[in-house]
């Protein structure tokens, strides 16, 4: 819990009341064990708990399949590389990101249609 810098969120999760490990053997009866056991891993509450993607492909459960000088590793990305999520939007400004949205991920009728729409939202975006 220390790795919890926000003394409000630490105290909430603190509260909390203490459950008991799912069984995940319970739910999925025909899964793979090796696959539920790295499951049950990946999905740990604390981060420090959870194996990285180098641990997790070498896990015994991909045994035969993981080819570590295929799978390229790199060094975690930089907080800096999200500094854009620190900036305050206008009510207008997270409208329009929604609509672009919107736009990008629609599947189309018509293409030229949903093309003139996502120029008319950079446009708007833009000014």
């Amino acid at each position: 819990m220390l790795q919890v810098r926000n003394e409000k969120a630490r105290r909430f999760l603190m509260n909390m009341r203490k459950k008991p490990r799912v069984n995940f053997e319970k739910y999925f009866v025909k899964a793979d064990r090796g696959a539920l056991r790295l499951l049950q891993r990946m999905l740990a509450f604390d981060p420090v708990e959870r194996p990285t993607c180098e641990e997790a492909l070498a896990d015994p459960y991909f045994s035969g399949l993981s080819q570590p000088g295929r799978e390229p590793s790199a060094q975690p990305v930089s907080k800096l590389s999200f500094e854009f999520e620190r900036r305050k939007l206008t009510t207008d400004e997270v409208r329009i990101m929604g609509e672009s949205s919107c736009v990008l991920h629609a599947l189309p009728v018509d293409p030229w249609a949903s093309m003139h729409r996502l120029h008319t939202v950079k446009q708007a975006w833009q000014h």
